[in-house]
């Protein structure tokens, strides 16, 4: 690790200091210095064993312009171990070493989640479901393992994530009967934030979930999380992941849940930002990624190039957003893009395959957007 120490602490300069002329402009991360982290994800693909990019101007933005960093999949359980015992650590490892060498605070995400965690895991030699135990074992296995190889060097875990659904007639809340919830039983959200906490006691651990701007779920998960606390689990905050829309969530919503949250002095993380400009599929809801829309073109307005209005509201959406954040701030650790270019949003692929969206600061040229501007000259203004 020495080696890409050195390697990425020489370039660190580089990136910051030449890419768009990062060293004489103002960033985000400057200007909300006193109020919150401002995050972003590095991207990866789907090779568990490739690290990230090389260009020098994506990293550039990234650090210029934020100190959070989560990695987008590299650090999910079907990449970290894909098979039983088989551990990719390349890809986390530069994560890791870049945020050091930029001074960017890294999260590490995710530990326990139904989706995007290898078949192997959620069965038995008979191909079944394991038992309670096996199930234990296997869960604690992998947080000993990624959690004991990063122990003081991630900062913050999201160690369950998405263990609530709130979907149906009335919206109602309800748990999530995942393949951990079936095995273990609702008690596998404590055992997971209590061995994930005796692993690295100095790590913040936090709950992680969508729709964290349902009224439903936001009185479940409260519940949940401050009958946790009460009990002397280990559960740090709450992120609100930010899936939006330019007219969803009402601001009401949004402040339903920050206020909350905040009463309860529950600290929250807004986990996954980012504004959608395209119209949502009448059949979609929420941001559960095994969703899956037929493409269809009238859902595509934009795929070469978007009205200069469009982007507009999207800056004036972002701003209100930011806003409220920012009347929240003593309750608020950190504010995550899901993102920092176009071009690599997941929402180009969510929940319609084929489409061309445009949900975060920055183009597919890594050029600033007008909501960037706006969430600056905000921080300025505050």
């Amino acid at each position: 690790m020495k080696k890409y120490q050195k390697t990425i602490g020489a370039l660190s300069l580089t990136y910051a200091c030449a890419a768009l002329s990062a060293c004489a402009q103002a960033t985000l991360k400057d200007g909300y210095a006193n109020e919150f982290l401002i995050g972003t994800i590095m991207p990866g693909g789907l090779d568990p064993d490739a690290t990230f990019t090389d260009d020098p101007t994506e990293l550039g933005v990234v650090a210029r312009d934020f100190n959070a960093l989560t990695a987008e999949n590299c650090m999910k359980p079907m990449f970290m171990q894909p098979n039983e015992g088989e551990y990719f650590f390349k890809a986390s490892d530069y994560c890791v070493d870049f945020a050091e060498a930029n001074s960017m605070v890294l999260v590490g995400h995710t530990l326990v989640w139904h989706a995007m965690t290898a078949d192997w895991v959620f069965k038995d030699e008979a191909g079944q479901l394991p038992g309670r135990e096996l199930m234990l074992e296997r869960m604690r296995t992998h947080i000993d393992t990624v959690v004991g190889r990063y122990k003081g060097r991630i900062p913050y875990w999201d160690v369950v994530n998405e263990a609530v659904l709130c979907e149906g007639a009335g919206n109602s809340a309800k748990w999530r009967e995942s393949p951990w919830f079936k095995a273990i039983g609702e008690d596998y959200i404590e055992l997971a934030f209590r061995h994930t906490h005796s692993v690295d006691p100095d790590a913040k651990l936090y709950y992680n979930d969508y729709d964290m701007v349902k009224k439903e779920k936001v009185d479940f998960v409260l519940e949940m999380v401050s009958g946790m606390r009460a009990n002397g689990v280990p559960i740090h905050g709450v992120g609100m992941q930010g899936h939006w829309m330019l007219d969803w969530p009402s601001l009401s919503d949004i402040e339903y849940a920050l206020s909350t949250f905040a009463d309860a002095g529950i600290p929250v993380s807004i986990t996954e930002l980012d504004i959608t400009v395209l119209p949502d599929p009448p059949s979609h809801s929420g941001a559960n990624v095994t969703d899956n829309v037929e493409y269809a073109e009238k859902y595509n307005p934009y795929s070469q190039s978007i009205p200069a209005e469009v982007l507009q509201k999207q800056a004036d959406r972002y701003q209100e957003i930011f806003e409220l954040f920012l009347k929240y701030k003593s309750n608020i650790e950190r504010v995550t893009f899901w993102g920092t270019s176009d071009s690599q949003s997941w929402r180009n692929s969510y929940p319609m395959k084929g489409r061309t969206d445009y949900p975060l600061l920055f183009d597919r040229k890594f050029n600033s957007k007008p909501a960037y501007h706006s969430l600056l000259k905000l921080s300025n203004e505050h």
